[in-house]
């Protein structure tokens, strides 16, 4: 009888992909129409117009990367389907496309088994927990300096309950996420298709998909956000920053699960930084208690885990 893991090795791509519409359906589509429905979100126009934007948008970034990742599971199975379409690819969390996870010794991603110091990373619920605490962090210092890179304009209605405006003040715009993380891999895949043509050594790879990966990053995130808030007034250099630095961490690990969160966290710190409900001290206690508790249960894992470990070759 296969194992948990040895199942999801051999189906990676298809429960990732039924994982990833799950979510979509859950955080873009079921919590957005309870704002609007439930907290009465839909008294503000502004809020209708830009939901019905994104959802339509969300659709098309889906598909999308629904496509890339069925192409590439064909690809996998036919030589010949590759050499004419191995290009076109998609990313949801692929270890095997991160930078994070190449060895330049034996030029080749590190397999399960040998040293892989980041290794542990694999896991998107680690992402998740570990990346949660980090971009927290960073949301307090944000609130405390009063500096985010970019910023979601709205329009405040009385009758909008305040657990409406954070949940719109969210989502649905994470899905902007989903067309860059699209672009930036369908870039990946392309020269990694070029590479194994070509047999490119994998830093000839790397020294191409990063700088290309980064103007594309930062072609598709200006023009989009600029469209969506043309009355935004942050500074360019700012939200050119946060899509690089977006573009950057999808190289780092090939997952869109990491991106997609930062983009949420920022949206959230920046909304619970401009609502009159909450002062930045009660934002600064509040998320540090919820930090401190994420950090206790993650020192909790490593030991018990380094603890089995021990009891295990012990018993060898």
């Amino acid at each position: 009888m296969l194992k948990m893991s040895e199942i999801y090795s051999k189906y990676k791509n298809l429960i990732d992909t039924i994982v990833f519409i799950f979510f979509w359906g859950i955080i873009t589509w079921f919590l957005p129409m309870v704002a609007l429905f439930g907290f009465r979100g839909a008294e503000s126009p502004f809020n209708v117009a830009k939901v019905s934007f994104y959802y339509g948008f969300g659709i098309v970034a889906v598909i999308l990367i629904i496509a890339g990742k069925v192409n590439q599971w064909v690809a996998g199975k036919n030589e010949k389907y590759f050499e004419k379409m191995g290009w076109f690819g998609s990313l949801i969390n692929n270890w095997d496309m991160a930078l994070i996870g190449w060895n330049p010794k034996n030029n080749d991603v590190i397999k399960i088994g040998k040293f892989n110091p980041f290794g542990w990373l694999k896991s998107g619920v680690k992402q998740f927990w570990i990346f949660g605490i980090l971009f927290s962090i960073i949301g307090i210092f944000a609130v405390v300096t009063n500096t985010f890179l970019t910023d979601l304009p709205h329009i405040t209605t009385q009758q909008v309950y305040p657990a409406g405006e954070a949940i719109l003040e969210v989502e649905p715009s994470g899905v902007e996420i989903f067309g860059l993380v699209f672009f930036v891999g369908l870039n990946m895949f392309f020269w990694r298709w070029i590479q194994r043509k070509n047999k490119w050594d994998d830093s000839v790879y790397w020294a191409i998909a990063i700088p290309t990966s980064w103007i594309v990053g930062i072609i598709y995130g200006l023009p989009l956000h600029f469209f969506a808030y043309p009355n935004s007034d942050k500074a360019l250099i700012g939200v050119a920053f946060f899509w690089f630095t977006a573009t950057t961490l999808i190289l780092l690990f090939g997952s869109l699960i990491i991106v997609w969160l930062m983009k949420d966290l920022n949206n959230l710190f920046n909304f619970l930084n401009k609502s009159p409900l909450y002062s930045d001290e009660k934002i600064v206690v509040i998320t540090g208690i919820i930090i401190g508790f994420m950090v206790l249960l993650t020192i909790a894992y490593f030991i018990i885990k380094g603890g089995k470990k021990k009891t295990a070759l012990v018993q060898n």
